[in-house]
């Protein structure tokens, strides 16, 4: 009777740790994708408001903001000068921007930020949405770009 009773505790025992386990990775799974709908949401355009902590403001000669739009995968937007679009991978809060097949025009625009624009994109690693504000972070979690809707 006592080891039919041992093996009842140990039973009841792991099916209470292995239920506790999937409640959590189901948790985890959930948070997740909720972080990927965020970016993607609605297919908004963010503008870009500070790069490099300097605030940005339209070019007379170029009046058309910077901006990025982020769906299932892909990112497309507008540099301040060329269009632009490529591939995007997330992982909860990380980030990254595919180098290979990132695709953009090549028109020459005097007084763009275009350059540097492209570096960040590059350096991304991780990001942040606040308060209607999604900024990009480096591998040094320096912010290094802020947008707004």
């Amino acid at each position: 009777m006592k080891s039919l009773n041992k093996y009842i505790v140990i039973l009841v025992s792991t099916s209470l740790f292995l239920v506790g386990c999937a409640s959590l990775e189901s948790s985890v799974e959930q948070n997740t994708s909720s972080v990927k709908e965020t970016l993607s949401k609605d297919n908004k355009k963010w503008v870009l408001s500070e790069l490099y902590s300097k605030e940005l403001q339209a070019n007379y000669q170029n009046p058309k903001e910077a901006s990025l739009s982020f769906e299932d995968g892909l990112f497309h937007g507008y540099t301040g000068c060329n269009s632009i679009r490529g591939k995007y991978s997330e992982d909860s809060k990380s980030l990254k921007f595919s180098e290979k097949g990132m695709l953009m025009t090549r028109m020459f625009c005097k007084g763009s930020s275009e350059r540097e624009f492209v570096s960040a994109l590059k350096e991304v690693r991780t990001y942040q949405i606040s308060d209607g504000v999604l900024h990009f972070f480096n591998e040094k979690n320096k912010e290094i770009a802020s947008f707004k809707r």
